[in-house]
């Protein structure tokens, strides 16, 4: 694993106690493989945004966490895309996740917090 320095360290440490990173355009790729990585090694989800000017990108994969979701969770998180339609697509890819492209960077904290929720109230194998 690349050592991590500086403010690149400071945004690894943030995101394992937040249970997310923040990342900006332009973020490096060991700063977000070292997080991805830790998911793995915790099984815990790998919740990723990118914050922009207005709005931020979310990407929710729970193939780190060795899970998928089941019907009832896939509802769940196409009714939180829904809410963001409005600023752009939303993107489900297979049972593992989905990237909301359009989220206003005031709603990101419990937009997080809700897809991480979703995980914690049901852990099931692949």
């Amino acid at each position: 694993m690349t050592t991590l320095r500086g403010k690149y360290k400071q945004i690894f440490e943030q995101a394992c106690e937040t249970g997310y990173i923040v990342a900006r355009e332009g973020t490096p790729l060991p700063v977000l493989n070292a997080f991805y990585q830790y998911c793995k090694a915790n099984r815990m989800p790998y919740l990723r945004v990118t914050a922009r000017r207005k709005y931020a990108r979310i990407h929710f994969d729970t193939f780190p966490a060795g899970r998928y979701f089941s019907d009832a969770e896939q509802e769940a998180l196409r009714a939180i895309g829904c809410r963001y339609l409005k600023h752009g697509k939303f993107y489900m890819f297979g049972r593992d996740g989905i990237t909301l492209p359009a989220v206003p960077l005031a709603d990101v904290p419990a937009v997080a917090d809700e897809l991480l929720r979703l995980v914690r109230e049901r852990t099931n194998g692949r």
